[in-house]
């Protein structure tokens, strides 16, 4: 334990006095362990579609079925100390195998994942790891990137046998392929600083059927992209894709010239699609898709023992109200992207000033990015309202639900006039005799819409799943042009915002990579 570098006490997870149980013997480390043509593992989307879909459709399917589906989940004991609260702060380590198991030789062929087959692949390793900060409450999520070349510190272990293993500095996805999952968490702590609470991990089969499940995910391509290395063929613009092209997709490095750097913000943009489908309405009102995720979910996934039953159905509960918006991405702050390590080569480190004030701020349970809490709109007839989301940023669609001629033409120069961006000419709604202004606007906008919320204080808001971005303001012949906004300054990007000044994006972003 003496090898361990020390934390700062801030910093320190548990503090200085817990010992580690012996793990099983693990491969020799390798730094790197590519496993397949494509490289890269995946599991990357699982914290969309077990901590948000899987638990959201627990509340829908109910207790009974709900026990039926957690026993078929396969449970490890690698988490110490004491479970938390279920309401309180959360730290969830998400990992992406290249476990074949489950695998036939064909989808082994078809999924382009290497020669390797489910027995002969020369144990799990994990390229592919998300820290998930779940926040008080559950109202919100972050999840960070942690580049599967880091070079950072693994801790000493003691494996079966009794040998010792001292602490020693190497890439980040070493530590699973030596110590399996036990010694994986206890890199990440030491690195972050943060206490991990849960763990989840899936393969190729369990990623594949629970994308399958969904009825495919959507993507979108800058342009048409052909890589023979993951089997990936990709048009340009917007595709939708099914569990094995969906495979590739996330697992492919070598469309990309920033390598891992470049995939990891795709896989990003694909979770944030895949949460956008599931939190469809045509997915959480269709019992069968539900049923058929979570039956694919809790069969795929390894998870701790600490995460029980009751856990995820107090989750389900929770979680309920979660939105696209409120799930935030980035990837932990860097300082050299082709760092040449002594004894594993090309390797990433984390930027040693940004990075500790990232972690410190997810270890005090601060918002990121557009997780900002948006200040209340003052009294309705004041001049100057509180947002956190400019209107250069909404994009609106005005239609007329009255009877007054021109009122939609009147009511979109005036937004526009105010920085809003005009989607096309107002049109006439489907209803008339509107008299109150309605707002209708998709709940993976629900930062925003308080813009308008603010804007419009006498207007009525109406949630409209799986509209999109634009947001459509329909007036009624009580319509009052909108009010000027204030948008506070913690939503451009301050440090309380985004501390070590991360870039974010948000699952309700629509994101096109090469």
């Amino acid at each position: 334990m003496s090898e361990t570098p020390a934390l700062p006490p801030e910093l320190n997870p548990r503090g200085s006095g817990r010992s580690r149980q012996p793990r099983s013997p693990r491969p020799a480390r390798s730094g790197s362990g590519t496993g397949g043509q494509g490289g890269g593992r995946l599991g990357v989307f699982i914290v969309s579609g077990v901590a948000a879909v899987a638990v959201l459709a627990y509340s829908v399917v109910g207790t009974g079925l709900a026990n039926y589906f957690t026993s078929k989940a396969h449970v490890i004991d690698v988490i110490g100390g004491t479970a938390p609260s279920v309401s309180a702060a959360q730290n969830w380590l998400i990992v992406g195998s290249d476990s074949r198991a489950g695998l036939t030789p064909l989808q082994i062929s078809q999924m382009h994942v290497g020669a390797a087959t489910a027995t002969n692949a020369g144990g799990r390793r994990t390229d592919t790891m998300i820290l998930m900060h779940l926040y008080a409450g559950q109202s919100k999520a972050t999840l960070i990137s942690l580049p599967r070349d880091s070079y950072v510190t693994i801790p000493a272990y003691i494996d079966s046998s009794g040998v010792h293993h001292a602490a020693e500095k190497n890439k980040i996805n070493a530590a699973y392929g030596e110590g399996g999952p036990k010694l994986a968490i206890e890199t990440v702590e030491l690195a972050t600083g943060l206490h991990i609470d849960h763990y989840i991990e899936i393969g190729f089969d369990g990623f594949v059927k629970m994308v399958d499940a969904l009825g495919g995910v959507n993507v979108c391509a800058t342009k048409a992209v052909s890589d023979p290395k993951s089997g990936l063929n990709l048009k340009a613009g917007t595709t939708s894709l099914n569990g094995i092209e969906a495979l590739k997709y996330v697992r492919a490095r070598y469309i990309d010239p920033t390598a891992d750097l470049g995939r990891m913000k795709r896989q990003q943009a694909f979770i944030g699609s895949m949460l956008r489908k599931a939190l469809s309405s045509q997915t959480l009102f269709n019992p069968l898709k539900i049923s058929s995720f979570l039956n694919a979910a809790m069969s795929s996934v390894v998870m701790d023992s600490q995460l029980t039953r009751d856990d995820l159905l107090h989750l389900a509960l929770s979680t309920h109200g979660l939105s696209a918006s409120q799930v935030v991405f980035a990837t932990v702050p860097l300082s050299n992207v082709n760092y040449m390590s002594p004894n594993a080569g090309s390797s990433v480190l984390w930027d040693p000033v940004n990075a500790p004030k990232l972690f410190a701020a997810l270890k005090a349970d601060q918002p990121i990015g557009s997780q900002v809490a948006t200040p209340a709109a003052t009294a309705s007839h004041a001049p100057t309202v509180s947002a956190s989301v400019a209107p250069s940023a909404i994009t609106v669609q005005v239609l007329n639900g009255s009877t007054v001629s021109g009122l939609g033409g009147r009511a979109t120069a005036d937004l526009t006039r105010l920085g809003y961006v005009s989607a096309g000419p107002a049109g006439n709604a489907q209803v008339t005799g509107v008299t109150q202004t309605i707002i209708k606007y998709d709940p993976g906008w629900n930062v925003s819409v308080k813009t308008l919320e603010a804007a419009f204080p006498d207007a009525r808001l109406q949630a409209s799943p799986g509209q999109g971005k634009v947001f459509q303001i329909i007036v009624g012949t009580g319509y009052k042009a909108p009010q000027a906004v204030t948008i506070s300054p913690s939503a451009s990007g301050s440090s309380t915002s985004n501390p070590g000044g991360v870039q974010t994006t948000s699952a309700a972003d629509v994101v096109c990579q090469v």
